[in-house]
């Protein structure tokens, strides 16, 4: 016997409700809307844990015969809401880094594709904290535009934490105009210690004097360091590191420096403990 059925019926279904689903083969009748035949046939029921609803929509004019269906809902999507605070909507003009702070020496949290609305608290600085995807950084904001155009920003008001070393001086006071660092009045102290350290207080000032006349000197001229470490001078050179001076060294350094010594006017330029014009201490100096 010749059968015409339209068609079966194409129904989707929306799901409401999250619930655990089992799925068994039942009979359904489906009847042809001609009323010419009806054949069995096996269709799918939907048995459910948690009542759901749903919504069927037909695509032809064929109908159904079916107990009612009950299914498992999928879970929800849900869009992370915006913290009111970030109010200033943005959007960005390339393809730009999400920073964990404000400056290129952090960590990128993440990529943000061009044209991706992002929300801010305010602008104006030279990197801008935003809220984007769900997370919080900072983005620079030569890449952000607001309702079409370019934010301004200040370079200034990124600032950057810097460890700065300063250095002491002493201001010149003497006859030579020689000022030294910290590092210097140390190197000075220890080959002080080491030529002088058994002398009295102006016999150390004496060595002193002379490292001084040498640092202005035509022949030997050049900066401490120089002088101190030039080749069959101060013997004492190599062995600085092993010196411990006092503040006895440092004492008798600054004196010099204030022209405040007995030994400030004295022209030698050497001295040892063999001869000499002028013996002072233990000292001979020429």
């Amino acid at each position: 016997m010749k059968i015409g059925i339209r068609a079966i019926v194409a129904a989707s279904l929306v799901i409401t409700s999250n619930a655990s689903l089992m799925i068994t083969p039942a009979q359904q009748r489906i009847t042809s809307n001609e009323g010419q035949a009806a054949i069995v046939a096996t269709a799918p029921a939907y048995i459910a844990t948690k009542p759901a609803t749903i919504n069927t929509v037909a695509t032809n004019t064929s109908t159904i015969n079916a107990t009612s269906i009950k299914t498992v809902a999928a879970k929800k999507t849900t869009t992370k809401q915006v913290p009111s605070k970030y109010k200033i909507k943005l959007k960005t003009s390339g393809n730009v880094n999400l920073r964990k702070y404000g400056n290129t020496n952090c960590k990128i949290l993440q990529v943000v594709k061009k044209g991706t609305v992002v929300y801010a608290q305010k602008t104006g600085a030279r990197f801008v904290q935003v809220y984007v995807n769900g997370k919080t950084g900072y983005i620079s904001a030569k890449y952000l535009t607001k309702n079409g155009k370019a934010i301004s920003y200040k370079n200034s008001t990124v600032k950057k934490t810097t460890s700065k070393t300063t250095t002491k001086t002493t201001k010149a006071k003497n006859r030579w105009g020689i000022t030294l660092t910290a590092a210097e009045k140390k190197l000075l102290a220890q080959i002080t210690y080491l030529e002088a350290g058994d002398q009295s207080d102006v016999g150390e000032q004496a060595v002193i004097v002379v490292i001084f006349n040498r640092m202005k000197n035509s022949y030997f001229k050049g900066s401490l360091t120089h002088v101190l470490s030039a080749r069959g001078q101060f013997t004492t050179w190599k062995y600085r590191n092993r010196a411990k001076p006092t503040s006895r060294e440092y004492k008798n350094i600054e004196t010099v420096l204030s022209g405040k010594s007995k030994a400030n006017n004295w022209k030698y330029l050497y001295f040892n403990m063999g001869h000499g014009k002028f013996k002072y201490g233990d000292h001979y100096f020429s």
